[in-house]
């Protein structure tokens, strides 16, 4: 579906992309996280021929994109912006006829749009009497309006309360069961660990963390222990190893630097304490994120 090679991009004395490479399949949600400037939005531009790379190779479905390919794709930018002085129908057909997609079917399925996205207006109604909750929902519609193959998105989940969160996680999956390939970027890491299939970790331009997300977790050790009915707050943060304590009703939650210190206070707590629960498990994302960004500085 996509391929990206090598890509490397420059900004006169700035290495804003390092000999990027990642292969995106059909179906398949890739999530690209990172913190502020670490190139997130220069991989999509370079895939969008917004921009040229220095150096590298990009294809869709074996192709260079091309102007007509582009056609496949639905692109929804960081930086968000509609005309404000059109209604919500005219500016979903404008982007529609962008697209070179059925102005006549376009039309017949706004009304199932605004519905599946919750869309809190009339079709007759202006962009500019829109909350921005809504103006958003209709900017995504305008990314999927013609059926893209390849959805390119740039912190979607930006702006949404938790409810419309939920209703967009839910239409991705379902976009995805359906064969819609999905590149994404996000700041929160929980929707990330909610709907992506692999994730690359990007820190001032290249690639410090990549592939599947189980794979990924499992990478980090079980560093984590939950524990019930054991050691006191104040023993905990004097424990070999220890990073960092929390208290998680009833029990505690104990991060440490590697799995073996883990398991070893897990070993010796089920001797010295009648236990009433106790899991190790790897770190979450947002942990993950943590760690490797501090490792990559």
């Amino acid at each position: 579906m996509l391929n990206v090679q090598n890509i490397t991009k420059k900004y006169n004395n700035l290495t804003a992309v390092s000999n990027v490479s990642f292969q995106l399949n059909r179906g398949e949600i890739l999530a690209i996280i990172g913190k502020n400037g670490a190139g997130k939005s220069t991989i999509f531009k370079s895939i969008l021929n917004f921009i040229q790379p220095e150096s590298g190779n990009i294809t869709l479905n074996g192709s260079t994109i091309s102007d007509e390919s582009k056609d496949l794709i639905g692109y929804m930018a960081e930086e968000r912006g509609l005309f404000s002085d059109m209604t919500i129908e005219q500016v979903i057909l404008y982007f529609a006829e962008l697209h070179n997609y059925d102005k006549k079917k376009a039309k017949k399925n706004l009304s199932k749009w605004l519905e599946l996205l919750s869309v809190k207006g009339k079709l007759s109604d202006k962009i500019s009497s829109l909350s921005k909750g809504n103006q958003q929902k209709v900017q995504l519609i305008t990314t999927l309006i013609h059926e893209p193959e390849l959805l390119i998105l740039d912190e979607p989940f930006s702006g949404l309360d938790p409810v419309n969160t939920d209703k967009l996680i839910n239409l991705l999956l379902s976009l995805k069961e359906n064969g819609t390939t999905i590149l994404f970027s996000s700041h929160n890491m929980e929707n990330v660990d909610k709907i992506s299939d692999e994730i690359i970790l990007l820190t001032d331009g290249h690639i410090a963390l990549s592939g599947n997300l189980f794979d990924v977790r499992e990478s980090f050790g079980r560093r984590n222990l939950y524990i019930e009915n054991g050691y006191s707050y104040e023993e905990a943060i004097q424990l070999e190893g220890i990073q960092k304590v929390t208290v998680d009703s009833p029990g505690l939650q104990l991060s440490f630097e590697n799995d073996s210190y883990a398991k070893q206070t897990l070993m010796t707590a089920q001797k010295r304490f009648n236990l009433t629960g106790y899991r190790l498990f790897s770190p979450n994302l947002n942990e993950i994120f943590k760690i490797t960004t501090e490792i990559n500085k």
